[in-house]
């Protein structure tokens, strides 16, 4: 799954609800693993910044999620995957902002 393309996260969202869902159901773990390898998906691959500025790839990642979230049910399966996703954007926006200010 994580050899996907990381616009169908964006682009097929009721497969990936029926998916996580499906996968919540067995167990927990494998809920975790699935959604692990969807984040691979968005978050895998060679990028580059300004230095002062955070990864583009994230800010589109959380701005598409904020969007994104505002039609699911909160706390279901797929919400859960996608507010993970917007809080790693969140976590990368932050770290590359910290270490440039570090580095100065």
């Amino acid at each position: 799954m994580s050899k996907r393309p990381d616009n169908i996260v964006w682009d097929r969202v009721e497969f990936e609800s029926a998916l996580l869902k499906a996968a919540s159901r067995p167990s927990e773990d494998l809920f975790r693993r699935t959604g692990g390898s969807l984040h691979s998906a968005v978050f895998s691959g060679v990028r580059s910044r300004e230095l002062g500025k955070p990864y583009q790839e994230d800010v589109d990642v959380s701005e598409r999620v904020q969007r994104l979230r505002a039609g699911l049910p909160r706390g279901s399966a797929v919400d859960l995957f996608y507010k993970a996703l917007q809080e790693s954007a969140q976590h990368n926006i932050d770290r590359a902002i910290a270490d440039d200010l570090k580095d100065r």
